[in-house]
């Protein structure tokens, strides 16, 4: 991979949440989450104030989901992530001191939200990004990311999946088909020695 232009790329952190990480919720079983926490914490602490660092919050408040998204029998205050619940604070995450939250009710965090519009307001063309859970969100993003032509780079220590089977075939998705993947360290020296 060539060095990256700073000034053209952002950090995207999706849905790293308590109902998606912690041991304790029920959308997780939170293996593998804690050293995930630590690995995007050390990933933010060498990109602050280097380039753009946007959190996507998941927020499944029923007001906000279409109708496929809901689900039949199941209570308001089963959904995980809503508004002003334990399940939607971040988990284990250090918020640096400039950054810009949106808000997601789908997947894909391009979808309903102003992204696009911070990223083109800020010329970026790379676009690094983290977070839960690698099958869903995750995924989901990266191809939308790339479909729109942002150039998608995925530390393969820095995304979550409370299945580990899973998550290694899905970086290998994006690997060959729509990601430059690495790993935390990997960037980082590639950012220190070029």
């Amino acid at each position: 991979m060539k060095k990256i232009n700073l000034n053209e790329t952002a950090l995207l952190i999706i849905h790293f949440q308590n109902d998606f990480c912690h041991k304790n919720a029920l959308e997780s079983k939170g293996k593998n989450a804690d050293v995930v926490a630590k690995n995007i914490n050390n990933l933010v602490d060498f990109f602050d104030g280097k380039i753009q660092i946007i959190f996507s919050k998941a927020r499944y408040d029923k007001k906000y989901l279409s109708e496929f998204q809901v689900i039949d029998g199941l209570d308001e205050l089963e959904y995980p992530c809503r508004e002003g619940t334990w399940g939607a604070e971040y988990f284990k995450l250090k918020l640096p001191k400039n950054y810009v939250e949106i808000n997601s009710s789908r997947n894909d965090s391009f979808a309903k939200t102003f992204l696009e519009k911070i990223l083109k307001s800020k010329k970026i063309k790379n676009l690094i990004i983290v977070g839960a859970t690698t099958e869903i969100c995750i995924a989901a993003s990266v191809m939308s990311a790339d479909s729109r032509g942002y150039n998608v780079i995925v530390p393969r220590d820095c995304i979550f999946s409370p299945n580990s089977i899973i998550h290694d075939i899905f970086v290998k998705v994006f690997e060959d088909n729509f990601a430059f993947v690495t790993s935390l360290k990997e960037l980082v020296l590639l950012e220190i020695n070029n």
